[in-house]
């Protein structure tokens, strides 16, 4: 799970519920490890006042500061506070700032692309030191798996309902991967098979 409270509780839920689920339905011979921190599938990180965070501090260092500005007059409008202002407007008048971060090429805001490949990086690193068969279960934010469906698909397929899940079946070869999202499957090549000279 990420690195984030939320997907932690999110991740002992599903935890707690294979479990239950093996023992009520008198199921043995599955080895289920407990929840663990994957950095990989953390959410979008934010470049906010000199440090990199998640999201949502990024949003409270920018609010604190706005009002800070405001009361005093002074400060300027950084490049990285202009990017966030953008996200914040769109989420105070009751958009979708998600799609904006899709769409939209961002500096200071981790790029849709970014997170994708990262998130395959650490799909394919945790498929490979498991045993076949396995099944791995991440909990983390809806804007990266968002993201990951979209690349998938072809198109933006809107915001995942409250678990809601993208299923990925990654192919023995760890090249391929059939991603299933709202009922259609794509097979792909998994992106971190190559890297580009713009990716380095």
């Amino acid at each position: 799970h990420a690195p984030t409270p939320r997907a932690a509780e999110t991740a002992v839920g599903v935890y707690e519920g294979i479990m239950q689920g093996l023992a009520r339905y008198g199921i043995d011979g599955v080895n289920v490890l407990e929840p663990t921190v994957a950095v990989e599938f953390d959410n979008f990180q934010m470049w906010c006042d000199g440090k990199e965070m998640d999201v949502t501090a990024g949003f409270q260092r920018y609010a604190t500061l706005l009002d800070e500005h405001m009361k005093t007059g002074t400060g300027g409008r950084e490049g990285w506070m202009i990017e966030i202002d953008r996200f914040w407007k769109i989420q105070a008048a009751g958009g979708d700032p998600i799609t904006h971060w899709i769409n939209h090429p961002t500096q200071y805001v981790e790029p849709a692309a970014l997170v994708i490949r990262r998130w395959w990086k650490g799909i394919v690193k945790y498929v490979g030191e498991g045993p076949e068969n396995q099944r791995i279960y991440v909990c983390s934010h809806s804007g990266p798996i968002r993201a990951m469906a979209a690349n998938a698909v072809g198109h933006d397929p809107g915001e995942p309902n409250n678990t809601e899940d993208v299923r990925i079946r990654v192919l023995k070869d760890l090249e391929r991967a059939i991603v299933t999202y709202r009922g259609r499957g794509v097979e792909i090549e998994i992106p971190t098979t190559v890297t580009p000279s713009w990716y380095a």
